[in-house]
Order: structure tokens, then sequence, then C-alpha cells
């Protein structure tokens, strides 16, 4: 009788367990659901072109060095001196404060478009961006803004 108790008692268990991981699990995936709208509709609150989009998506997946979804401030730092730009630390400690609106320490797709399309002026103001003439033309042919 104790062994039978106990294997009920051991299922009964098993499924609580079973049911909690379900259910945080996809209260995960409503959270990461959630997330990818708002994003969406951040991004098409700017306006920019479908060519602009492919582009920033372009440099974002150059400067995502671990294919993790999301540049940290060392990918960061590592894509801007590879344009010809040498921002000191508290330059990057204020780009990734500006840009990472959700304190993940990262950066995702929608914040770096925000940060491109709003503050890419940032560096230049302070000198610490000297871009060459090839990155420069790169970089400007990046937002292509729709204005209509």
């Amino acid at each position: 009788i104790y062994f039978v108790l106990f294997v009920t008692i051991s299922s009964l268990v098993l499924l609580t367990l079973f049911v909690s991981v379900v259910t945080a699990s996809m209260e995960e995936a409503r959270t990461n659901q959630s997330k990818v709208r708002a994003n969406d509709m951040r991004i098409k609150s700017l306006n920019l072109s479908d060519t602009a989009l492919r582009n920033f998506q372009a440099a974002f997946n150059i400067l995502d060095l671990d294919d993790s979804g999301f540049i940290d401030q060392d990918e960061l730092r590592i894509g801007l001196q590879s344009v010809g730009c040498n921002p000191s630390q508290e330059s990057l400690d204020n780009m990734m404060a500006t840009a990472d609106v959700d304190d993940s320490k990262s950066i995702d797709f929608a914040e770096f478009v925000v940060l491109m399309v709003n503050e890419h002026h940032l560096l230049e103001e302070q000198k610490e961006c000297r871009p060459s003439s090839i990155a420069e033309s790169e970089f400007s042919s990046l937002g292509d803004i729709d204005e209509s």
C-alpha cells in the first residue's frame, strides 16, 4: 500500500512540475511576442524605406559578431572602430544608455534602427568619429528615409 501511495504522490508531483514548466514557457513566449510586436511598431513609426531597413539589417548583422540577435557594447565599439571611429568609454556608455530602452545591456534590431536614425550624429559632434570617405558614403546610404 505504501508503494502505491508513493507512486501516486510522485506522479502528482511530476505532473505539477510539468504544468509549471509549460506555463512558464508559454508566458515567456507571450512576452517575447509582445516585444517583437512593439519593436515592429517602433520601426514602422520611423517611416523608413524597404531599402533603408535592408541596409540597417545588413549593418546590424555585421555588428552582431556572435549572432545573438543583439549588439553588446564590445560589438558596438569594434564596429565603430572598423569604420574609423574611436569613441571614448563615456560616449559608448551614453550610446548604449540612449539606445537600450529595455535595459537589457544590449541593443536589439529595433533599438539599433532608432539609434541610427536619431543618434548617428553623436560621434561626429563630439569629434570622435572621422570615417573614411568610403565608410561615410556607405553610412549615408543606410538611412534613406521615406518622406511620403
